[in-house]
Formats: C-alpha cells, sequence, structure tokens
C-alpha cells in the first residue's frame, strides 16, 4: 500500500503537468507566425502566419527532407 509521501508525490506530480499543460496552451493560443519566412524571406500566407508558422510551405518541406536524410 503506498504511503503518504508516495500519493503526495503523485499529486504533485499530476498538479505540475496539469501546469505546464496549461502554460503550453496558452502559449499555443497566443502565439502569431511570422510576417515573413525565416529562410527564403518570402512574405508568408496569412493562414499560416496565424496558424504560428515560421517557414512557408516551400521551406517547411524542404527542412522536412533534410530532417528526414540525416536523422540519427
Amino acid at each position: 500500500m503506498a504511503d503518504e509521501i508516495d500519493v503526495a508525490e503523485r499529486l504533485r506530480e499530476n498538479e505540475l503537468q496539469l501546469a505546464l499543460a496549461k502554460h503550453q496552451q496558452n502559449i499555443a493560443m497566443n502565439r502569431k507566425g511570422a510576417l515573413f519566412c525565416e529562410e527564403c524571406q518570402d512574405k508568408m500566407p496569412e493562414a499560416r502566419k496565424n496558424a504560428g508558422y515560421r517557414l512557408c510551405i516551400e521551406c517547411a518541406k524542404d527542412k522536412e527532407r533534410m530532417d528526414a536524410l540525416f536523422a540519427k
């Protein structure tokens, strides 16, 4: 049977996880993307900017390809 310290530790961990999730949700809701792509400097499409992206579609595809090629 779990003692009081184990129960308290689990409660503390749950509270910490809930606080972290709430913080991450607040960040995601309040962030805006870049006005211009960070790679090619082209103007970002409005929908991508509003969704919080920092790379245009083509640069994002290129980055994903490079990440896949050099993944460890």
